[in-house]
């Protein structure tokens, strides 16, 4: 299955031509056309009627289309989630710092950090022993 080519003729049918569909994926009027024709070629189908003015589903374009619609739509939205969930950061970062660290200093720091990315939460760990980062769950220590 090619789903470049289901993609193009959902779109296509979107649209409401191919010219729309190419400006919509970026891509070459004549490729819109190459996939849906490869479509219509490996399915053994017409999928539209095509004139000069206008395009219009066949029966079995019709229904083609909304059996494959829906697949298309979440694989759009589970791409777009995809790009969006990667550049927010969200989270916690566990900061162990001495008895004696100037907490304005820190508290500066990580009001501008979550000025930027305010889905994440910090953890200060205030104490003077030496930590193991692994076994405290410690992602960042500060020693003077």
């Amino acid at each position: 299955m090619d789903l470049n080519s289901c993609l193009t003729f959902v779109t296509v049918l979107e649209c409401g031509s191919f010219s729309a569909a190419a400006h919509k994926l970026q891509i070459p009027r004549s490729t819109v056309s190459a996939r849906v024709a490869s479509l219509e070629t490996r399915l053994g189908t017409r999928l539209l009627r095509r004139t000069t003015r206008q395009i219009a589903p066949t029966e079995d374009g019709r229904s083609y289309f909304e059996q494959v619609a829906p697949a298309i739509r979440a694989l759009r939205e589970a791409n777009e989630r995809a790009m969006y969930s990667g550049t927010a950061l969200t989270g916690s970062i566990r900061i162990s710092v001495p008895l004696d660290f100037p907490f304005t200093v820190l508290s500066k720091a990580i009001a501008s950090f979550r000025a930027s990315h305010p889905a994440v939460r910090f953890d200060v760990i205030v104490d003077d022993r030496v930590n193991d980062f692994v076994a405290d769950n410690v992602d960042m220590a500060i020693r003077g």
